[in-house]
C-alpha cells in the first residue's frame, strides 16, 4: 500500500490528475463540442420537420415522383397537352394548377370580404383549384362533400375554427368589393362573365393552404393560413404530373422529349432536369440549410479539438502514472479496470457536458418553436 501511494505521487507532492483548471479546460471543450453537435442534429431534424410539414399528406419518396413541367397553357390549348401528358406511359396523374399556385404552395388573394349569416363581414383568403388536386395530393376531405356547381365552395379547417363556419354555410361573396378572379363563371352563349353573389360551403378538408414569407432579414418562414377554395376549372396555368414509383428518371426523359415538341430549344442529347416538388420543398428551407453546413463545419472543428484536448490529457496522465499502473498490474489488477480507472475522469466530465448541451439545446429549439407559434 505505500508504495503504491509513493508511486501515485508526482514530483509536487500531488496526484496525479487532480489538475482542476486542466480537467475544466477539457470540459469546457467538450460541452461545445457537444453543443454544436447537438445543435446540428437538431436543426437536421427541424428540415425534415418543415419538409414533411408542407404537403404532409405524401412522403417524401412520392414528393419526389411529382414534377413540374417548365412551360404554361392556355384554355385553348389545355385538352390538348392535358391528354399528350396522360399518354405516357410513365404517368400516373396529370393535374392542372393556376399561375397563382407555385409548387403547391397556394399564393392566395388576401383580403376578400364575405359575409356569413348573421351579417358578420370575415375576412378571409381565397384561391382556385381543380377538384382533382385534392385527390393528388392525398388531401383528405374531413366532412361533406367535394363541390358540384359553381355556386359551391369549400373551406379548410382552420378557417371553419377561426369563423366557425361548417357544412351547410352560406357566404355573401359581395362581388363588387372583392377581388372578381375566382367570382366569376363564363357563360358560354355570349361569352360573358356571371359574377357569383352567394356560396353554400359544401365541404370541410385538412389545412392546404401552405405559404411562405420573407421577413426583413431575406429568411424564409413557412406558416399557415386557412382559406376559402373555389374550384372553377383552371384555364391559364401550369401542368404538373406524378410518376409510377421508380419511373421518374423515364419521366423526365419522356417531358424532355414533349418539351421540345412543344418548341423549347434543348440540344438534343441533353436531359434538363425538371423541378420535382421535394425540390421545391427543399428550396423552401434554403436559409436552414444554410446554416447547417455551417454547423457542419463548426461541430468538426469542435469536435477535433475535444479530441486532440482529450488525447493530449490522457497522453500525459499516462505517462506520469506508469509507476502505478506497473504496481496495480503485480497486484492483480486487470488491463480493463486500469484503463477503466484511468478513464473515469473523462467518462464523468462526458456524461455532464452532453447532459448539459442536451437540456440547452431542448430549452432553445423549445423557445425558438413558442416565439414562431406566438408570431
Amino acid at each position: 500500500k505505500d508504495s503504491l501511494q509513493e508511486a501515485m505521487k508526482t514530483s509536487t507532492g500531488r496526484r496525479p490528475g487532480r489538475h482542476i483548471g486542466r480537467n475544466i479546460l477539457i470540459g469546457w471543450q467538450m460541452f461545445i463540442g457537444f453543443l454544436f453537435i447537438t445543435l446540428l442534429g437538431a436543426l437536421i431534424m427541424q428540415i425534415r420537420t418543415n419538409e414533411e410539414a408542407q404537403i404532409p399528406w405524401l412522403s417524401i419518396q412520392e414528393k419526389k415522383d411529382i414534377l413540374f413541367l417548365p412551360y404554361g397553357f392556355r384554355s385553348e390549348s389545355k385538352a390538348e397537352i392535358e391528354a399528350e401528358l396522360r399518354a405516357i406511359p410513365s404517368v400516373k396523374e396529370v393535374v392542372a394548377l393556376d399561375y397563382y399556385t407555385s409548387g403547391f404552395e397556394f399564393h392566395a388573394w388576401n383580403g376578400m370580404k364575405v359575409l356569413n349569416e348573421q351579417g358578420d363581414t370575415l375576412q378571409v383568403s381565397q384561391t382556385n383549384i381543380e377538384t382533382n388536386v385534392l385527390s393528388f395530393l392525398h388531401v383528405p376531405l374531413l366532412r361533406g362533400r367535394l363541390t358540384e356547381r359553381p355556386d359551391e365552395v369549400l373551406i379548410d379547417q382552420l378557417i371553419a375554427d377561426y369563423h366557425h363556419l361548417d357544412v351547410g354555410d352560406q357566404l355573401d361573396l359581395l362581388p363588387e368589393a372583392n377581388n372578381t378572379r375566382f367570382l366569376s363563371t363564363q357563360e358560354n352563349s355570349d361569352d360573358q362573365s356571371t359574377f357569383i353573389r352567394y356560396a353554400t360551403i359544401v365541404g370541410v378538408i385538412d389545412n392546404l393552404m401552405l405559404k411562405t414569407s420573407i421577413n426583413g432579414n431575406g429568411n424564409n418562414r413557412m406558416y399557415q393560413q386557412g382559406g376559402i377554395y373555389f374550384t372553377h376549372p383552371v384555364n391559364n396555368g401550369s401542368f404538373c404530373v406524378k410518376s409510377y414509383p421508380g419511373k421518374v428518371k423515364e419521366l423526365c426523359h419522356a417531358l424532355n422529349e414533349h418539351v421540345r415538341k412543344m418548341g423549347m430549344v434543348i440540344p438534343k442529347d441533353y436531359d434538363m432536369e425538371l423541378e420535382s416538388l421535394y425540390d421545391y420543398v427543399r428550396k423552401r428551407n434554403s436559409t436552414m440549410r444554410e446554416f447547417l453546413a455551417l454547423f457542419w463545419l463548426f461541430a468538426c472543428i469542435a469536435l477535433i479539438i475535444t479530441l486532440l484536448g482529450v488525447y493530449s490529457a490522457i497522453t500525459v496522465d499516462t505517462a506520469a502514472r506508469r509507476k502505478e499502473m506497473a504496481i496495480r498490474k503485480i497486484n492483480g489488477a486487470k488491463a480493463r479496470h486500469i484503463a477503466l480507472r484511468f478513464a473515469r475522469l473523462y467518462i464523468i466530465l462526458l456524461v455532464i457536458t452532453a447532459s448539459i448541451a442536451f437540456a440547452l439545446t431542448y430549452i432553445l429549439f423549445y423557445y425558438v418553436g413558442e416565439v414562431a407559434a406566438r408570431e
